[in-house]
Formats: C-alpha cells, sequence, structure tokens
C-alpha cells in the first residue's frame, strides 16, 4: 500500500504494521509528517457469537399441527468468527423438518441426520443472519403435551461469552401466574 491517505478499515482486528521508506537524492534527512491518525486500541479481540431460538407464534400446539422455529445468529464481536458450527436437536416428534437459509448466511451447509448440523461461512464483526426450521407435530402424541428444544452455535476461535450460545425453546411451555395474598 503507498499513497497519501491510506484506508486500514480492511485490516480491522490485525495487526499492521506501517513503515515509511524515503529516496533521497540530496544529503539533507528527510522528514515524515503523520497527522489526523486516530488510533483504537482493542484489548479484547475476540468474536462473540450468539444464538436465539423462538417459536415463531403462538405457542399453543395440538398433535397434527404445523410448527415452525426460528434461529436468530450473530457475531456481536469485534473480529471474525472462524468455523462457526449451528446444531439444533430438534425432537422426534417435529415430524418431516425441513429449514430455510436466510440470503445473509450464504454458503451455510447442513451435514445432514439428526441433529441439524449446519456449517457456516466465516462470520464477519455484526454479521447475522436467521435459520427457519419447520414441521409438523407428531399427531400421535398425547392432548397437553410439551417438549424442549435446543439450538447451539460455536466456533474455533477462542471466545470469552459462551453464555449466549445456547438457547431453548420449550413447545407448548405455559405459564402459571400464583396469586399473592397479602394479610
Amino acid at each position: 500500500l503507498s499513497g497519501d491517505n491510506i484506508d486500514l478499515a480492511p485490516f480491522a482486528g490485525q495487526t499492521v504494521r506501517v513503515a515509511f521508506y524515503a529516496q533521497n537524492d540530496e544529503a539533507l534527512p528527510t522528514t515524515f509528517y503523520v497527522d489526523n491518525v486516530d488510533l483504537q486500541l482493542c484489548t479484547n479481540m475476540v468474536p462473540d457469537l450468539s444464538i436465539v431460538k423462538q417459536i415463531v407464534g403462538d405457542n399453543d400446539f395440538a398433535p397434527g399441527d404445523p410448527i415452525e422455529f426460528s434461529l436468530s445468529i450473530s457475531n456481536n464481536g469485534n473480529v471474525i468468527a472462524n468455523d462457526v458450527i449451528v446444531a439444533d436437536i430438534l425432537s422426534s416428534d417435529i415430524l418431516a423438518p425441513a429449514y430455510q437459509v436466510s440470503t445473509s448466511l450464504a454458503g451455510t451447509t447442513e451435514r445432514g441426520g439428526a441433529p441439524f448440523v449446519w456449517d457456516l461461512p466465516d462470520l464477519s464483526p455484526g454479521a447475522s443472519g436467521e435459520i427457519t426450521i419447520n414441521g409438523t407435530i407428531n399427531p400421535a402424541l398425547p392432548t397437553g403435551f410439551t417438549f424442549p428444544n435446543l439450538a447451539t452455535i460455536s466456533t474455533s476461535s477462542p471466545e470469552t461469552t459462551v453464555s449466549n450460545n445456547s438457547s431453548r425453546a420449550v413447545v407448548n411451555q405455559q405459564t402459571v401466574f400464583l396469586p399473592v395474598v397479602y394479610k
């Protein structure tokens, strides 16, 4: 790279060595002036992957109903996450499951088999996307059934925050509100 104005943005998150060279035909010292320099010190250069699993629509299902889940994926860190893997341990009570991957995750490949496992492209800082899974709830289930569904995300890059690398949704989870009685 050379020139009066050099854009180092493509090298964000990397170590960049800057050297100045001059050709001086005279016996005079050469002086370099560097101005308008804005350096940002990043002390924690790591990716921060996160995944959020949600049930699309009302969480009130009967046996035989169609169901849809969404997996929202993002890299909230400040460097690229390499070798990203998403896994969804889908219940065997979800029949004929199928999935769609958002265009922002182009290059995603499925490994095949159960659970669903996808190899994602490297995720740049701020990158995000969604995987949608749909299927049919087993019609042989009894009324009032419930079952959990877990999704995880991982990377070969070191992360400092892994608490947001898994997310669980419970099909037909009921919330019970108990009355509070004061005396």
